[in-house]
């Protein structure tokens, strides 16, 4: 995400294997304006729907997992437009 009037931007960086959803959602209440990103490893759109696409899944008692989730700030013109060549 960049703001080109700030010259700031925020990225995210993760294996789609392990965190395969990106959800987008926005709310305009009257003079504020809130955008989230959450990448998951399941959909917003409730238990039924992600089961019925695969991502509803179950960790076992005593079953560890990993997730891999990489946050970062771009401050300069120069680190927006290295960061855009790299994607």
């Amino acid at each position: 995400m960049i703001n080109d009037r700030l010259k700031l931007g925020l990225y995210w960086k993760f294996p789609v294997k392990e965190i395969p959803l990106l959800s987008q959602w926005q709310n305009f209440i009257n003079g504020s304006y809130v955008t989230g990103i959450e990448p998951g490893n399941v959909s917003m759109l409730g238990r039924a729907w992600n089961r019925k696409h695969g991502y509803l899944t179950h960790i076992q008692p005593g079953e560890v997992r990993e997730f891999h989730l990489e946050i970062g700030v771009l401050e300069s013109e120069a680190e927006i437009a290295a960061f855009e060549q790299s994607v």
